[in-house]
């Protein structure tokens, strides 16, 4: 399913989980004392076999992705395949020197932003945490780099986001991105309960409309929640594009996005810990090409289905707005492929 819109076809790439912080939020558990990190060369063949399914745009994370050397050379082979080059950090690593390397490579630095500094140095557990990441932004101004900001949404900071909202645009910001608490990694541990659901995901959502008439012209507003009756597209052309995946008149990027590739090999789809029983297997064991060959014949159309029915789920639900990643997650781990029925 295109989850990021048709025109953004999104290869997730999660470099490493080493990062200079542990924050509480983490959906991948990344901190210093980590060392999952793939080598260069599964990486770079991953990103042009990635092109050659159609996916146009690299999305680089981690762990902290700044803290990989090579990181300038996976950037320019993507960018030597067509793709654009995203980039998802902390923000607190940048040097003069880094952003040089950086600044004709990468098309969008996206800076993790959790609320006011209180709040943002609590959730990093470091107390500079907001000050220094602010203090870097005048590197990215300096060398003419686009950055915006990922606010991750929780209960606690839902008062906090029209706040997020008005620091990005002050500081020279061409996104704002709200994307509700998913619950893996510390996160599950640290924040049960957190995620916003019910009434305080249709006020963020009422908030984010705002949010777009206030900055319009000014700064783009996203945000990762979906009204049930108005998906990104309806459940039965989204089975439709996997029947025509199936049959090789839709490249995969066209019906699959994002395709994320985690720190330790495996591709999964839609979003980082999706259940391993629809993933396309380990880079380890096999080029992305085969992988995604494979996965097309014996996930795709289950995939679909699973799309279909938390799209039916949640408009039969008393939820007004929802984390569409999340409830085709919680698809994916009520079922096993295997067992689902095949219409083609």
């Amino acid at each position: 399913m295109l989850l990021t819109g048709a025109k953004a076809r999104v290869f997730q790439v999660h470099v490493t989980r080493r990062c200079n912080l542990r924050c509480t939020h983490c959906y991948s558990s990344s901190g210093p004392e980590e060392r999952d990190s793939l080598p260069f060369p599964l990486l770079k063949n991953a990103i042009v076999d990635a092109a050659r399914l159609g996916y146009n745009a690299v999305g680089f994370s981690g762990g902290e992705p700044l803290l990989r050397a090579d990181l300038p050379l996976l950037a320019d082979a993507a960018h030597s395949h067509g793709m654009l080059v995203t980039l998802v950090t902390n923000g607190l690593v940048f040097t003069e020197r880094r952003v040089a390397e950086l600044k004709d490579l990468v098309d969008m630095v996206a800076i993790s932003l959790d609320g006011a500094p209180e709040r943002h140095n609590r959730t990093r557990g470091l107390s500079s945490a907001f000050v220094q990441m602010r203090n870097k932004l005048a590197l990215l101004r300096d060398a003419g780099m686009k950055f915006g900001f990922v606010f991750t949404l929780t209960r606690d900071n839902l008062a906090e986001l029209e706040w997020a909202a008005d620091f990005a645009w002050r500081q020279g910001a061409v996104l704002f991105q709200v994307h509700p608490l998913e619950l893996t990694g510390r996160a599950a541990n640290n924040l049960a309960g957190q995620e916003p659901t019910g009434d305080p995901a249709a006020r963020a959502w009422l908030i984010v409309q705002r949010l777009r008439q206030i900055y319009k012209d000014k700064m783009v507003i996203e945000g990762d929640l979906t009204i049930p009756a108005l998906p990104p597209i309806a459940k039965e052309q989204a089975l439709s594009y996997a029947r025509e995946c199936l049959t090789g008149r839709r490249p995969l990027a066209h019906f699959l996005s994002p395709l994320v590739l985690e720190a330790d090999g495996f591709l999964v789809p839609l979003r980082f810990a999706f259940p391993r029983a629809f993933a396309f297997g380990s880079l380890h064991e096999g080029g992305l090409l085969s992988l995604a060959s494979a996965w097309i014949q014996t996930c795709a159309l289950q995939l679909s289905k699973l799309y279909g029915r938390a799209i039916d789920e949640a408009r039969a639900s008393a939820y007004p707005v929802i984390n569409l990643y999340e409830w085709i997650t919680r698809q994916a781990r009520a079922e096993d492929p295997m067992l689902l029925t095949i219409s083609a």
